[in-house]
């Protein structure tokens, strides 16, 4: 197998065949025999008349010059007229330095040039172009090495054109398609040398050539704006070789190297179990480069040493002249550290290059989940895009009526508060002074893709830079039952450094409609979060007060960053979650049924309970007053403020809870 592209080889195969059709592909360029490799151009140690075998010279047509290196690549057919014998003058060294050259017979043709016993082609510029050509092949897979030699052997000390001198170029081509390519290294300019100068070129093509191909060579120059007929200049070449360096036959894709992507936590490695991952599976070279398969190849993803189960997608086809494959939905069972294996089922006999992965616990196993959004499973186009779209089965609310500016997040809507937006699951490792060493993840475990999530997202910078942020995101009633409850979920200001968002989290016992009461809503303990960190996620949490066990809240997101604005905050994953609760049974929310009036004003009457205990506490769970009861009893609230207040009541017929108005 050759590491040669084919696409390459194709531009190698369409050179020779426009090549071999000269007449038509070239006009006046010189015909020359393509020569095997290593191709030898020594001209001697005596006068000769004719050129080596491979090599030719053209002059270009009159004031054909070039004066820009822009030009060296678009040197067409139609500027040269034809091959230049070798002129029946024979020059020696040195020459004269005056106007047209003592030894010079006119710039027609190229020279013989003696330099004591060393022969040189000498080229003799005035207002033509001109370019020495030769062609060589190669039998293997090769690198291609040029050497030459080029001495400048006259300048006059009277030029009619002040400065004259010249720069030469070594150029290439593999296709008549693709132009003359200059090699790197090559220039060389003759404003700094002084005459009778050599210099010798050591030069390597980039890339390889492989099998027969034909690659063609020039030696070329442009020189000063102005030249005219009486200007001469001249430069001899020698010592020409062109050699390959054979590479060493590669073998076939020996191996298969598997690149996990993770989807929580943070790192590539490290998964979650019963969270689905994806595991892209690249075919290698021996020398671990990405390298295409040949033909069809089946692939099986196994688990080596481990004690749980690896589900989902395992097996999948690398179509033949790709690289690779991503299967999508593993899911493995179990917390342990295992190794994955990719190993070829049928098509090409590629081994297995293994991967040791971690799966960690999942952090919310055995937890009782009151309520989960990822945002996922919301309807949505099926394409990927366009995007934003609107947000179902939770409530969204704009109330600051801003209009998003032009340069910030203009489709992120001026209607509603929140719309779902797709982004990157990252690596986010924040922006300026946000910017932190090890980058953050949003968490991705119900998503169709390992690179991409979906969040509930609103716009923050406005056209009215004096507006403050005022949208709101509502979830569903979650009635808080178990111990230990509290929400989770992932945050992200989506610009840049400096331009923050900022943002609350609040609870009401009502349900907002069509338009939101936000007098019903109160702010949770600790749920301020000023400056969210830009383009970082932020993993965030509350607990909430026992207080608020059996109690039904819906709970908002509240986007109030300041005016001057950020630009748009991303909100996702969001968890309630509880642990079991031990030897107690929640009684139904009947508490309504035992308190009245509602509103109240100085006292509140429980009825129809057993012996038992009354806790009020206010909206966001902290206990405010507390008594005993039996059968009917009335609670003075007289110093209760006005608001609304929770209600619990325990007795051994079990707890419930209620809402009521102090007045």
């Amino acid at each position: 197998m050759k590491t040669i592209t084919q696409k390459f080889k194709k531009i190698i195969s369409i050179g020779v065949i426009g090549l071999l059709v000269h007449g038509i592909a070239f006009g006046q360029e010189p015909v020359v025999t393509t020569q095997n490799l290593p191709y030898i151009v020594n001209f001697g140690t005596s006068h000769f008349s004719s050129y080596p075998a491979g090599l030719a010279v053209s002059r270009g047509i009159n004031n054909s010059f070039k004066t820009t290196t822009g030009d060296v690549t678009t040197f067409p057919a139609a500027d040269f007229t034809e091959t230049r014998s070798i002129s029946t003058t024979t020059l020696t060294a040195p020459l004269s330095n005056s106007v047209g050259g003592t030894n010079i017979s006119g710039g027609s043709s190229p020279h013989s040039y003696l330099e004591g016993d060393d022969a040189k082609l000498l080229i003799t510029l005035s207002t033509r172009l001109w370019a020495t050509f030769f062609s060589v092949r190669t039998s293997n897979l090769e690198n291609i090495n040029v050497k030459y030699s080029l001495q400048l052997t006259e300048r006059p000390t009277n030029n009619a054109t002040s400065g004259l001198d010249l720069t030469a170029f070594l150029q290439y081509r593999v296709s008549t398609t693709t132009g003359w390519m200059t090699v790197n290294g090559s220039e060389w300019n003759t404003s700094t040398l002084s005459v009778g100068g050599i210099t010798n070129f050591n030069l390597t093509l980039p890339g390889s050539v492989s099998d027969l191909s034909r690659v063609d060579f020039r030696i070329t120059n442009i020189q000063a704006n102005g030249v005219t007929a009486s200007d001469l200049l001249s430069y001899a070449i020698d010592n020409i070789s062109v050699t390959g360096t054979p590479l060493a036959t590669p073998s076939t894709v020996t191996a298969v190297a598997l690149r996990v992507k993770s989807v929580t936590p943070s790192s590539t490695s490290v998964l979650t179990e019963g969270k689905a991952f994806d595991v892209a599976v690249e075919t290698i070279d021996a020398n671990g480069n990405v390298f295409a398969v040949e033909s069809t190849t089946g692939i099986s993803i196994s688990v080596i040493g481990g004690t749980g189960n690896l589900t989902g997608t395992t097996t999948g086809v690398i179509a033949a002249s790709a690289t690779g494959i991503t299967l999508k939905g593993l899911v493995y069972s179990k917390a342990e550290v295992i190794t994955l294996a990719a190993v070829a089922t049928s098509g090409m006999p590629l081994s297995s290059v293994t991967s040791v992965i971690t799966i960690t616990s999942d952090p919310l196993g055995g937890l009782t989940i009151l309520y989960s959004q990822d945002f996922e499973t919301f309807s949505r186009p099926s394409t990927p895009d366009p995007y934003p779209v609107s947000l179902t089965g939770v409530k969204q609310y704009n109330l600051d009526g801003g209009i998003p500016n032009a340069s910030g997040s203009p489709q992120y809507g001026t209607v509603v508060g929140f719309v779902l937006v797709r982004t990157s699951r990252g690596p986010w490792s924040g922006n300026g002074g946000d910017a932190v060493a090890t980058p953050t993840f949003f968490a991705t475990g119900n998503s169709t893709s390992g690179d991409s999530t979906f969040v509930a997202s609103a716009t923050t910078w406005f056209t009215d830079v004096n507006l403050v942020t005022n949208r709101w995101l509502v979830l569903p009633p979650v009635t808080l039952t178990g111990n230990n409850v509290k929400m989770t979920w992932q945050s992200m200001s989506r610009g840049s450094f400096g331009f923050r968002d900022s943002y609350s989290v609040y609870a009401s016992f009502e349900s907002p409609g069509v338009s939101i009461n936000t007098d019903d809503f109160e702010l949770v303990p600790g749920g301020e979060f000023p400056n969210v960190a830009s383009r970082r996620v932020t993993n965030n949490s509350i607990e909430f007060p026992a207080s608020l066990s059996g109690a039904v809240l819906s709970l908002a997101f509240k986007v109030n960053t300041p005016a001057g604005g950020g630009d748009r905050i991303f909100i996702d994953n969001i968890v309630i979650s509880s642990s079991p609760t031990a030897n107690s049974v929640i009684a139904p929310n009947i508490a309504s049924a035992y308190i009245y009036p509602n509103p109240a004003e100085g006292s509140l009457y429980v009825a129809n309970v057993e012996a038992g205990s009354v806790q009020i506490s206010d909206i966001t769970g902290v206990p405010v007053l507390a008594a005993s009861v039996v059968g009917k009893s009335a609670v003075d609230i007289s110093s209760l403020a006005p608001g609304v207040y929770v209600v619990k009541v325990q007795s051994a017929g079990g707890v419930s809870t209620a809402k009521f108005i102090k007045k």
